[in-house]
């Protein structure tokens, strides 16, 4: 049983590991491990212990339970990827990076299977939205910042100053989540009128000056026209396939679900950036079936839907236009 656990474990990990990455150094460096000794666990010569196993699994986001084959349907298994109290912990944007990260690992594994699929139902302006724009992607950091006071004394969003390591990890992760098969996008009537108010209520404070205002204008306009074009075409730059809904019914949270290669991750939005996730397939199922109900009470607006999709995108960009307008 030890050894068949054993092998479950260095399973997952050759699954969960791209191929240009050499698996033993990167456990040496999250074990903190000797060569040898990391290749007597990988060979089953000594099995790891459940630090190790924990360390691994939290670095390399391995579900235990699903590895151990848990299968008590009662019991939801979930990763709380939360950090609450950022200013007494560590540093906000190696924690922004290290989210990042974890969902570019993911993207990777996502790369070996042929059809890879995500679910997003959103009800607030999602990564894979954003941080293809600077102004935005920096908004929106400067924002959760601001209200988790991570950052004593914190200035101006102009004052505030994004270090080349965080817009290096957004650009991977723009370029990674491109190559997902086939992604589906259930929005909120009101996602891009919820963070026109974030801009709004920041500007009224005088955290954000007119310059920056029509920065992030601008940027959002951009959006709003490069959403509109993956739409009309229904498919990504790289070409891959895009499915975009317009929910007729208000979304309580955003939801999202991948699947690929016979394996499954959720995950429930909370807290602005931060995450809770779950490889259980019972979670991941029920997770799953939910996204796909929303779709009886949407309108698909990807090549069908001309109407609808111009209506959409046009009072989208009448409420962008109005931005700073208080």
């Amino acid at each position: 049983m030890k050894n068949q656990l054993n092998d479950e474990l260095v399973a997952a990990i050759r699954n969960n590991v791209s191929d240009d990455i050499n698996i033993a150094n990167l456990l040496m460096d999250i074990l903190s491990m000797g060569k040898e000794a990391v290749y007597r666990r990988l060979r089953g010569d000594v099995p790891f212990t459940l630090e190790e196993a924990f360390l691994i699994s939290s670095k390399l986001s391995i579900s235990l339970d699903n590895t151990v084959n848990i299968k008590n349907s009662k019991h939801a298994f979930y990763d709380l990827d939360l950090d609450l109290n950022l200013n007494e912990q560590k540093n906000p944007l190696d924690y922004y990076c290290e989210k990042l990260e974890h969902c570019i690992r993911l993207f990777q594994k996502m790369h070996k299977s042929e059809d890879s699929k995500a679910r997003l139902a959103i009800n607030s302006l999602p990564y894979m939205f954003y941080l293809p724009y600077r102004h935005i992607a920096k908004f929106r950091l400067y924002r959760w910042i601001y209200q988790m006071q991570a950052t004593p004394h914190m200035g101006t969003y102009k004052d505030m100053v994004v270090p080349l390591k965080i817009s290096d990890t957004e650009k991977r992760f723009v370029a990674e989540h491109r190559h997902i098969s086939h992604t589906t996008f259930i929005m909120d009537q009101n996602v891009f009128k919820s963070f026109i108010g974030d801009v709004n209520y920041f500007y009224k404070l005088n955290l954000l000056s007119d310059i920056d205002v029509k920065l992030i204008k601008n940027e959002l306009m951009e959006m709003i026209s490069e959403l509109e074009s993956i739409a009309a075409k229904g498919t990504q730059r790289t070409g891959t396939e895009v499915s975009i809904y317009i929910s007729n019914i208000d979304l309580e949270s955003s939801y999202i679900h991948f699947e690929y290669g016979g394996s499954e991750n959720s995950f429930l939005r909370v807290f602005s950036i931060n995450i809770i996730d779950s490889q259980n397939l019972t979670v991941c199922n029920i997770q799953k079936e939910w996204i796909d109900s929303l779709k009886r009470y949407s309108t698909l607006i990807s090549e069908s839907g001309e109407m609808e999709r111009i209506r959409f995108f046009n009072q989208q960009r009448d409420l962008a236009l109005s931005m700073g307008n208080t």
